[in-house]
C-alpha cells in the first residue's frame, strides 16, 4: 500500500450472508495509525469494524515480528459467543489470527519469580456481547521520556504465563488506555497488574492509574519508588498489587501487596537511603547486599539493593519496602557501598546518607573524600556495613 491513499474497497468481494466472515489487520509495527490513517468495514450497509490513529491493537501470538499487533472483527451469520458450533468454527484462543509467516510466540521482558510473564496475549481486542459480564475498568499509563524501560502488565494471578494485556511499546509522553472492551475483568476472580522500569529510576512525568468498578486499584507517579526486582535485569523495579476475589468469599474490588513485597515482624527493621546525583550521575552506582552472600561469592545475585542508573541533580529514597526481604541487624550484616567512577565524590552538589533503624551509618555530600580507591584504580568507593558484623 502507498502511504497517505486512500482504497475504497480494496476488493470487490461476494459475502454470502449465511455464512460468517472475520477481518484482521495487521500492523507489524506495532504503533497503530499515527496521526493519519485507519481502516472502515461495512457490511449491508453497517458498519462492522473501525480502526482510526490511537486504537489500540493486541500483540499477535507468534508472529514473525515481536512488536507485530492486530484488530479483529467477525460478521455475517456468526454463531453467538460460548455455543458449540461457535467453538467449532473459531480459531483456538477466539481472536488470535494466524499471521503469514509465523515463529515460536515471543515472550516479553524478564519479570519476577511470582509475576513472570512469559507470552504475549490470545484475547481479542474487545469482548463479544453477552459472554460474560465485565466489570468497569479503566487503565492510563503515560510514559516519560524513557518510553523504552516500560512494561504493563495484566493477567490472572493464577495464570499469569497468559496475560490478558501485556504492552511494552510506547512512545515518549504518549498515554496508553485500556478499558473493558480490551480487558474483561470478571467476578469471582484474582488478577494481577505489574509495571515495571527497566532503568529503575521511576517516573520523572506521567504515571500510571487502574481503576476498576470505581475503586483505585493501583497508582504510580513521579515520587513513588518500585520494588527492586529480583528476576530482573540489575535496575529493574516493579510496582504491581493483586485485585479481584484473591483469598475467601468472593468480595468487592481488593488489593494486596506488590508480589516481593518485603515480609514485616518483630525483628524487621526500617532502613532508608537517600541518594542525591550531582552534575555526572553516570560516575556513581550502589549496592547493598549481605555479607554472608559476598563469602558465597553470591552478592551481586543476591543483592538487597542496586543502582545504576541516575539523572544529574536528582533525589533517589529507597526504604525497607524496596529490599525483597526483612532487615533483621540483630542475625545479619549488611554492607553498602557508593561507588563513583571519576574518584572525585560529590563536586559541588549531590549526597548520600543510610540511615537503619533510626542510626545514621553513612552520610558524605561535597566536599567529603574519604573514599577508598579500588586496587586497579578504577573506581572510588564509600563502604559501610551495619547489623551483626562480629
Amino acid at each position: 500500500l502507498d502511504s497517505f491513499t486512500s482504497y475504497s474497497p480494496l476488493t470487490p468481494l461476494c459475502v454470502d450472508p449465511a455464512e460468517c466472515y472475520r477481518v484482521v489487520l495487521f500492523d507489524s509495527a506495532g504503533d497503530g495509525f499515527v496521526g493519519s490513517g485507519g481502516l472502515v468495514v461495512e457490511y449491508d450497509g453497517t458498519e462492522v469494524m473501525r480502526v482510526e490513529p490511537g486504537d489500540i491493537g493486541v500483540l499477535c501470538e507468534g508472529c514473525t515480528k515481536a512488536e507485530t499487533i492486530y484488530y479483529v472483527s467477525e460478521f455475517g451469520s456468526c454463531s453467538p459467543p460460548g455455543s458449540s458450533e461457535a467453538s467449532s468454527q473459531q480459531t483456538p484462543g477466539f481472536g488470535t489470527p494466524t499471521a503469514p509467516t509465523t515463529t515460536a510466540p515471543i515472550a516479553p521482558t524478564s519479570a519476577p519469580v511470582t509475576a513472570a510473564p512469559v507470552a504475549v496475549p490470545a484475547e481479542p481486542a474487545s469482548t463479544p456481547s453477552g459472554a460474560t459480564v465485565c466489570a468497569d475498568m479503566s487503565l492510563s499509563l503515560q510514559v516519560d521520556d524513557s518510553p523504552n524501560d516500560y512494561l504493563i502488565v495484566l493477567a490472572e494471578s493464577d495464570d499469569v504465563s497468559n496475560p490478558m494485556l501485556s504492552q511494552n511499546k510506547f512512545k515518549a509522553g504518549e498515554v496508553f488506555q485500556a478499558s473493558q472492551e480490551d480487558v474483561c475483568i470478571q467476578s469471582g476472580v484474582c488478577y494481577l497488574v505489574i509495571l515495571f522500569d527497566d532503568a529503575g529510576d521511576g517516573f520523572t512525568s506521567g504515571g500510571l492509574s487502574l481503576n476498576v468498578s470505581g475503586t483505585e486499584i493501583l497508582t504510580v507517579g513521579p515520587d513513588d519508588v518500585g520494588t527492586i526486582c529480583m528476576e530482573c535485569g540489575p535496575t529493574t523495579v516493579f510496582w504491581g498489587t493483586e485485585f479481584g476475589t484473591c483469598s475467601g468469599p468472593e468480595t468487592t474490588t481488593t488489593t494486596a501487596p506488590a508480589p516481593t513485597q518485603a515480609p514485616t515482624g518483630s525483628n524487621c527493621k526500617s532502613i532508608e537511603v537517600t541518594f542525591v546525583s550531582d552534575g555526572t550521575p553516570e560516575e556513581n552506582s550502589m549496592i547493598m547486599f549481605d555479607l554472608a552472600d559476598l563469602e558465597d561469592n553470591n552478592a551481586i545475585d543476591n543483592a538487597l539493593l542496586v543502582g545504576n542508573t541516575f539523572q544529574a541533580n536528582t533525589e533517589y529514597t529507597a526504604t525497607e519496602a524496596s529490599v525483597p526481604q526483612c532487615i533483621d541487624l540483630d542475625a545479619a550484616c549488611y554492607t553498602f557501598m557508593l561507588f563513583d567512577d571519576g574518584k572525585n565524590g560529590f563536586v559541588d552538589s549531590g549526597s548520600i546518607k543510610v540511615v537503619a533503624d533510626g542510626v545514621t551509618y553513612l552520610e558524605k555530600g561535597p566536599g567529603d573524600t574519604d573514599f577508598t580507591i579500588a586496587d586497579d584504580d578504577s573506581t572510588a568507593y564509600w563502604l559501610t556495613s551495619f547489623g551483626n558484623c562480629a
